[in-house]
Protein backbone atom coordinates (compact mmCIF):
# COMPACT_ATOMS: atom_id res chain seq x y z
CA UNK A 1 0.00 0.00 0.00
CA UNK A 2 3.09 2.69 0.49
CA UNK A 3 3.72 1.86 -2.85
CA UNK A 4 0.14 3.46 -4.19
CA UNK A 5 0.96 6.73 -2.12
CA UNK A 6 4.30 6.97 -2.86
CA UNK A 7 3.13 6.82 -6.69
CA UNK A 8 0.81 9.22 -6.31
CA UNK A 9 3.04 11.38 -4.50
CA UNK A 10 5.18 12.00 -6.99
CA UNK A 11 2.39 12.50 -9.61
CA UNK A 12 1.40 15.30 -7.64
CA UNK A 13 5.14 16.57 -7.42
CA UNK A 14 5.61 16.23 -11.32
CA UNK A 15 2.09 17.92 -11.92
CA UNK A 16 3.16 20.58 -9.58
CA UNK A 17 6.54 21.15 -10.97
CA UNK A 18 5.20 20.94 -14.76
CA UNK A 19 2.50 23.69 -13.70
CA UNK A 20 5.21 25.94 -12.21
CA UNK A 21 7.53 26.02 -15.44
CA UNK A 22 5.13 26.44 -17.74
CA UNK A 23 3.70 29.76 -15.62
CA UNK A 24 6.76 30.77 -14.54
CA UNK A 25 7.17 33.72 -17.16
CA UNK A 26 3.64 35.54 -16.14
CA UNK A 27 3.69 38.43 -14.01
CA UNK A 28 0.05 39.45 -13.49
CA UNK A 29 -0.79 36.09 -11.46
CA UNK A 30 -3.79 36.44 -9.21
CA UNK A 31 -6.23 33.81 -7.13
CA UNK A 32 -9.40 33.49 -9.07
CA UNK A 33 -12.07 31.14 -7.46
CA UNK A 34 -11.08 27.76 -9.11
CA UNK A 35 -7.44 28.00 -6.67
CA UNK A 36 -10.35 28.20 -3.81
CA UNK A 37 -12.13 25.73 -5.36
CA UNK A 38 -10.20 23.54 -5.57
CA UNK A 39 -8.51 23.88 -2.25
CA UNK A 40 -12.31 24.36 -0.85
CA UNK A 41 -13.61 20.95 -2.47
CA UNK A 42 -10.54 19.15 -1.04
CA UNK A 43 -10.79 19.96 2.25
CA UNK A 44 -14.58 19.56 2.25
CA UNK A 45 -14.58 16.21 1.18
CA UNK A 46 -12.09 14.91 4.01
CA UNK A 47 -14.30 16.77 6.32
CA UNK A 48 -17.12 14.88 5.34
CA UNK A 49 -15.43 10.93 5.57
CA UNK A 50 -15.35 11.77 9.19
CA UNK A 51 -18.60 13.44 9.29
CA UNK A 52 -21.07 11.52 7.58
CA UNK A 53 -22.74 8.41 8.65
CA UNK A 54 -21.76 5.18 6.57
CA UNK A 55 -25.21 4.77 6.60
CA UNK A 56 -26.36 8.36 4.83
CA UNK A 57 -27.07 8.97 1.22
CA UNK A 58 -23.91 11.38 0.67
CA UNK A 59 -21.96 8.32 1.30
CA UNK A 60 -21.47 8.55 -2.17
CA UNK A 61 -20.51 12.25 -2.88
CA UNK A 62 -16.95 11.30 -1.71
CA UNK A 63 -16.20 8.93 -4.55
CA UNK A 64 -17.88 11.41 -7.32
CA UNK A 65 -16.08 14.43 -5.48
CA UNK A 66 -13.14 13.28 -5.03
CA UNK A 67 -12.03 13.22 -8.94
CA UNK A 68 -13.83 16.19 -9.40
CA UNK A 69 -11.40 17.75 -6.87
CA UNK A 70 -8.62 16.07 -8.80
CA UNK A 71 -8.94 17.33 -12.17
CA UNK A 72 -10.22 21.03 -11.14
CA UNK A 73 -7.19 21.28 -9.21
CA UNK A 74 -4.88 20.37 -12.59
CA UNK A 75 -6.94 22.40 -14.41
CA UNK A 76 -6.20 25.31 -12.36
CA UNK A 77 -2.39 24.42 -12.16
CA UNK A 78 -2.14 24.79 -16.05
CA UNK A 79 -3.58 28.21 -16.47
CA UNK A 80 -0.88 30.70 -16.82
CA UNK A 81 -2.20 33.62 -14.49
CA UNK A 82 -2.96 31.30 -11.29
CA UNK A 83 -1.22 31.48 -8.24
CA UNK A 84 0.22 27.84 -7.61
CA UNK A 85 -0.05 27.31 -4.07
CA UNK A 86 -3.94 26.91 -3.22
CA UNK A 87 -4.20 24.45 -6.32
CA UNK A 88 -0.69 22.47 -4.95
CA UNK A 89 -2.17 22.29 -1.68
CA UNK A 90 -5.67 20.98 -3.34
CA UNK A 91 -4.02 18.94 -5.86
CA UNK A 92 -2.09 16.92 -2.88
CA UNK A 93 -5.26 16.66 -0.79
CA UNK A 94 -7.21 15.59 -3.61
CA UNK A 95 -3.97 12.81 -4.53
CA UNK A 96 -4.75 11.94 -0.86
CA UNK A 97 -8.51 11.67 -0.89
CA UNK A 98 -7.44 9.32 -4.43
CA UNK A 99 -5.06 7.15 -2.11
CA UNK A 100 -8.07 6.63 0.40
CA UNK A 101 -10.79 5.91 -2.23
CA UNK A 102 -8.29 3.21 -3.82
CA UNK A 103 -7.76 1.72 -0.72
CA UNK A 104 -11.52 1.46 0.51
CA UNK A 105 -11.86 0.48 -3.12
CA UNK A 106 -9.37 -2.74 -2.97
CA UNK A 107 -11.04 -3.78 0.27
CA UNK A 108 -14.29 -3.89 -0.69
CA UNK A 109 -13.33 -5.56 -3.94
CA UNK A 110 -11.42 -8.36 -2.13
CA UNK A 111 -12.42 -10.82 -0.10
CA UNK A 112 -9.52 -10.38 2.76
CA UNK A 113 -10.00 -8.18 5.70
CA UNK A 114 -7.64 -5.43 6.73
Amino acid sequence: MEQIFFILFLCGIVIATLAWYRGRKQLNKHYTWLSYLSLGLSVILIIMIYIIPKDSVFIFSIPIGTPIAFILSIFTLFKRNEKKPLAVIGLFLSLILLGIMMLFGIFLITPYQP
